[in-house]
């Protein structure tokens, strides 16, 4: 009996839990061991009861709290602040932005942050890119930056190359400071088409702001090439859209333009002679090759140009 009141008194106080339950094991223990007890038949029901009321009674312990793990940066992308604003505020701002308003230019600063943080989701970047170039000469200071994306690897998705040269474009002749690096893109062949596309239209927004851009296109319209003839038609077409879109500034083209009329692709002869007519008087040595272009060009959309 000693030997079964020593186990109980183990279990409602076990030695992890010093001086719990030490009243009750000694009326446990005075109680079995007393000549006066109850009969020895009843310890075994008393003794299940008193073990069930204290395990019933043990308290739980409380489940350890597990604090969230700060990620390696501190904040998430989400949650970082650009000027004050987290990246879905901006998103917000972004939309209810008036580039014509003076005011906007006090966001610069903040679409700027945006647009040099590579852990930002690209469609934000170019959002803020995009509004930097609508808002143009107040935020100039957005030029420099646009410029460095020209070189940034791109990763799944729309090109970083892509959208900073589309924003480029938006600042027209604030972009000058581009130009070089717009060229290199648009003679490197390796590019994508799209890239090498969206360089050229910065370049021509650009136009004669920089002195390289009027004879980049002069050189482009006159490119062939033996590998990939298709594409170099297509690029010759732009050359000669660019120099359209230029008007009197791409005077200096104009025999270029007047070789351009004979081409072998229909693409380029239709948009050298709409240059011809948008450089307006300075091309009137035109006049003859854009008859004959009227008369006997193979294509109906030339002639009826």
């Amino acid at each position: 009996m000693r030997y079964v009141v020593h186990l109980l008194a183990a279990v409602i106080e076990p030695p992890s839990l010093p001086g719990r339950g030490r009243g009750r094991v000694e009326t446990l223990r005075s109680f079995f061991t007393s000549p006066t007890s109850l009969p020895f038949r009843l310890a075994p029901c008393l003794l299940a009861a008193v073990i069930a009321v204290e395990g019933c009674a043990k308290p739980v312990a409380p489940a350890e709290e597990t604090a969230p793990r700060p990620s390696p940066q501190g904040k998430s992308s989400n949650q970082r602040l650009h000027e004050g604003l987290t990246i879905e505020q901006w998103r917000e701002r972004i939309k209810l932005i008036d580039p014509a308003d003076p005011q906007s230019a006090a966001l610069v600063p903040g679409l700027i942050a945006l647009v040099r943080d590579r852990d930002v989701p690209q469609v934000t970047r170019r959002q803020a890119a995009h509004t930097l170039g609508r808002i143009g000469q107040p935020a100039k200071a957005a030029v420099p930056v646009l410029i460095e994306l020209l070189s940034e690897a791109s990763g799944p998705g729309e090109s970083t190359v892509f959208w900073s040269a589309k924003a480029l474009a938006l600042f027209g002749a604030e972009a000058r400071d581009a130009a070089p690096t717009l060229i290199g893109i648009l003679h490197d062949q390796s590019q994508p088409t799209a890239d090498r596309e969206a360089a050229i239209e910065a370049l021509t927004r650009i136009s004669t702001a920089h002195p390289r851009v009027l004879t980049t296109l002069v050189e482009l319209l006159q490119k062939h090439s033996s590998t990939n003839d298709a594409q170099a038609a297509t690029f010759r077409a732009h050359a000669a859209a660019s120099l359209g879109l230029m008007g009197a500034g791409a005077a200096s083209a104009v025999p270029a333009l007047i070789r351009a009329t004979r081409d072998e692709s229909e693409p380029v002869r239709l948009q050298s002679v709409i240059a011809l007519g948008a450089v307006g008087r300075q091309a009137e040595v035109a006049i003859p090759a854009l008859v004959d272009s009227l008369l006997s060009d193979d294509a109906p959309s030339v002639r009826d140009e």
